[in-house]
């Protein structure tokens, strides 16, 4: 500090513009570092944006994908589940490929455990879709190609037994086996419309139905086979043909309603459930990582401007109270000077 006191005043002039140069530098080198700090957090910000924008896409394309296989599930010829079938499986490919951009974007490494898991939701949804399809087709195949066909047939053959009975079943014999025919007929009819109720509305109740009154169908053709005579015979054994189809059929198309349903039940409806809950969890996280992201930007960026502004505002205001404190003291110094030189030469004189 004595040094810097007997310097002259040119020295002191330069040292202090030197610290002064000095101080700005850092100024500088701290605000080009905190404006460098914020830049990456507005960018880190913009990530996270981004991702969670790719992950509401992904949410919604798995919706369209769940709305497309009901579709598919839904259609009534094969003719048109050809096509609806085709756009399922478009869907899900393209949801896994969306899903595997959004899990290597950088905003996504947040969320890995939710995005995992939508992926393993995915696998096992596209699976499901494809084996639902497939047994939509051949419930489409027993119903339309064997169930229906065999329908029209046994019209034909039960209105033939019917008219050719008072001909061909003799007389002691033709009320009981009228009765028994009827009965027979109350029965197909049974399997016919349980069918049809259980296809529309998917009860268990009527799958018991149609399966209870295709037993009681063939104990009845079995007491009308065996009393049938002459021509009759050929006409009950189409009979029995035909309901013998309409029985089969109906059974099969059962059994592939209730894949399709327990198939629904079992993978495909919770596979989706867990691809739109994990996708639903990611949005979530992403968005709050957003908001803090861009908080943390907004903030940062404001807080280094303005520290930087008002450090350059001390460090000035330090230069210029140093540098007028120096003035002052140099012109007050003069006069002093003076004054007290004039005032020995008056003593001396």
């Amino acid at each position: 500090m004595r040094f810097f006191q007997n310097l002259s005043v040119g020295r002191k002039l330069a040292a202090s513009a030197s610290m002064a140069i000095l101080m700005l530098t850092m100024l500088v080198v701290l605000v080009s570092l905190e404006l460098g700090g914020a830049a990456e957090q507005r960018s880190a910000a913009d990530q996270a944006v981004a991702a969670q924008r790719a992950a509401l896409d992904t949410s919604v394309q798995a919706l369209n994908a769940g709305l497309q296989m009901r579709d598919a599930l839904a259609a009534q010829t094969t003719d048109a589940l050809g096509p609806l079938g085709t756009a399922a499986e478009a869907g899900a490919k393209a949801l896994a490929e969306q899903l595997a951009t959004l899990q290597a974007m950088p905003g996504a490494a947040r969320v890995r455990v939710q995005l995992d898991a939508a992926g393993s939701g995915l696998a096992e949804m596209t699976g499901a879709t494809q084996e639902a399809v497939a047994l939509r087709a051949q419930l489409l195949e027993a119903r339309d190609r064997r169930l229906y066909p065999m329908m029209a047939d046994y019209d034909q053959a039960f209105e033939a037994v019917g008219a050719n009975m008072e001909f061909d079943v003799a007389a002691e014999q033709r009320e009981e086996s009228r009765q028994r025919l009827m009965t027979f007929h109350g029965a197909v009819n049974d399997v016919r419309i349980a069918t049809q109720r259980f296809l529309a509305t998917g009860d268990d109740a009527q799958a018991r139905r149609v399966r209870r009154a295709a037993a009681q169908q063939r104990v009845h053709l079995r007491a009308l086979v065996s009393a049938a005579r002459g021509g009759m015979e050929q006409d009950m054994r189409r009979l029995q043909v035909a309901a013998d189809g309409v029985g089969q059929a109906a059974e099969d198309v059962l059994k592939a309603a209730e894949q399709l349903q327990a198939l629904r039940r079992d993978k495909a409806d919770p596979a989706r459930e867990r691809l739109l809950a994990a996708l639903g969890g990611a949005v979530q996280a992403l968005a709050a990582a957003a908001q803090q992201q861009q908080a943390a930007a907004g903030g940062g960026h404001l807080g280094g401007q303005r520290g930087a502004v008002g450090r350059c505002r001390r460090g000035a205001g330090a230069g210029a109270v140093r540098l007028a404190h120096r003035a002052r003291h140099r012109h007050a110094a003069a006069p002093a000077g003076r004054g007290g030189r004039r005032h020995r030469r008056r003593q001396g004189a």
